[in-house]
């Protein structure tokens, strides 16, 4: 997880942080042609599981519940809902998505749990199934961001450009990515929307399963910010079970745990 989201993750509410990470890990997905279990890199045909989060404090001595969410997916493997619940365990909100009948995803609404709609994304495709906009609604269905996306000729996404629509015209919000040969998303380049100048990348390495074990943080200048590490336990399928995330020669800063439901 980026640094800037390390920071503000104490200072938002719940949903306004879980809007803000969908909006930031949605544009880091690569190929938009397959299933929600690939792009969550899951193995095995899983029904739902519950991810419980958990914050270090007091130097890593205890741990402090942050986030309950389950999400669910169909027989094809494309998730369903994302339920987002309280610490007492009531549903706080949840992520609906719709899909037409070949797996394109429609639109994903945001609900809170007395049935009021906060945000709606609106997906557009090219020919070749590509996701090419986002367009996000308020609760009063007015546009409130749109997201503009490249893709390359594997499906990888390359480029987006958001744009808030109460900011200036030439206020937009761009970053790059660039991949490995296996397709995992190995650098995203971040560009200030005031003046389009690059101000941070971000490198990843990844495990033998696919998950990211390195975060490296570094200025436009080339200097090293910060340094993440994430250290997994798996289960007989090589899903994690544990995912432990902290900064390098500081205390874990936070863990989670999944449970799986599997499809027989």
């Amino acid at each position: 997880m980026s640094i800037y989201f390390k920071q503000i993750k104490n200072r938002l509410p719940n949903v306004v942080l879980a809007i803000t990470l969908l909006l930031f890990f949605n544009s880091c997905t690569s190929k938009d042609d397959n299933n929600d279990w690939t792009k969550d890199n899951l193995k095995g045909e899983v029904t739902s599981f519950t991810e419980k989060s958990y914050e270090f404090i007091n130097d890593a001595k205890e741990e402090y519940p942050y986030k309950n969410i389950q999400k669910n997916y169909d027989e094809k493997g494309y998730m369903l809902e994302e339920n987002n619940y309280k610490l007492d365990g009531s549903l706080d909100y949840q992520f609906i998505n719709r899909y037409t009948d070949d797996g394109r995803l429609i639109d994903k609404k945001n609900i809170y749990a007395n049935g009021h709609v906060s945000y709606k994304w609106i997906y557009e495709y090219d020919e070749q199934g590509n996701v090419i906009k986002h367009s996000i609604f308020n609760s009063n269905d007015e546009l409130t961001l749109y997201r503009l996306l490249v893709n390359d000729e594997n499906g990888n996404r390359v480029e987006s450009k958001e744009r808030y629509v109460h900011n200036p015209e030439g206020v937009i919000s761009r970053k790059t990515y660039e991949y490995d040969e296996d397709g995992n998303n190995i650098q995203v380049n971040i560009f200030s929307p005031a003046n389009g100048e690059l101000t941070l990348y971000h490198i990843f390495a990844y495990d033998d399963k696919g998950n990211p074990i390195i975060e490296n943080i570094y200025n436009a200048d080339d200097e090293l910010d910060t340094e993440w590490r994430y250290d997994y336990v798996y289960d007989d399928e090589d899903n994690w079970i544990k995912k432990t995330e902290y900064e390098v020669g500081q205390p874990p800063k936070t863990t989670t745990t999944r449970e799986y439901v599997y499809y027989d």
